[in-house]
């Protein structure tokens, strides 16, 4: 699985060590051996790459030339 779910910078280093996590979850649902559920799946994909998508996010739109809403900055009035 690994990247086809998220794909980092790797200039960040998290590629790898995400990609590890994220073949541990199917892997944690196939040993329920119990039916498919992709709603629960996809949330704990998400629980994984999360975190670290925030991390490289917040260090892009650190660079002034980066567009996007900077989440440490208001959005008013434009909300």
């Amino acid at each position: 699985m690994g990247d086809a779910v998220c794909t980092f910078n790797p200039v960040y280093a998290q590629d790898m060590s995400v990609a590890a996590l994220e073949t541990l979850t199917p892997r944690r649902h196939l040993q329920r051996r119990t039916e498919p559920r992709p709603i629960r799946f996809l949330r704990d994909l998400a629980r994984v790459v999360d975190a670290p998508w925030d991390i490289a996010a917040a260090t892009d739109l650190s660079f002034p030339g980066v567009e996007g809403r900077r989440p440490w900055e208001p959005c008013w009035p434009q909300c």
